[in-house]
């Protein structure tokens, strides 16, 4: 699996108390007696809640077991409850609510996420058209 990687210029604020995070993750569930391992990646993240890509999606209600991965620290693992799926073909969503490890979610991810999204984002002067 990818690096979490949390940087400035992979967040930008959004109303409320998520913020807008790529960070890659991995998604497993059960459906119809087969697990299901896909890998994604967040769209956004909340104090215990995310949006995740995930092509196939899980059914709505259904638990699923969410891995973040940061390559200087353990794994985040916890388990979610998909409350609502966006089935655009071109960014297949699923909103999840965190039920387990919230603690941990909110140090591991959370935090970091919405300390990187406060610092200014610089830009580059190759980034500058004239």
């Amino acid at each position: 699996m990818s690096q979490l990687l949390i940087s400035s210029e992979t967040l930008t604020r959004i109303p409320s108390s998520r913020v807008v995070a790529r960070l890659p993750a991995q998604a497993r569930w059960s459906e119809k007696g087969k697990e299901v391992v896909v890998e994604g990646s967040t769209e956004n993240v909340g104090t215990v809640s995310a949006m995740v890509f995930l092509r196939p999606l899980p059914p709505v209600g259904s638990i699923i077991l969410l891995q973040l991965t940061d390559g200087s620290r353990a794994s985040v693992e916890v388990k979610a409850e998909v409350i609502r799926v966006e089935r655009d073909p071109a960014l297949p969503l699923a909103a999840l609510s965190i039920i387990s490890n919230q603690k941990q979610w909110q140090q591991a991810v959370w935090e970091r996420a919405r300390a990187a999204a406060a610092k200014p984002i610089s830009t580059r002067d190759d980034d500058v058209v004239m």
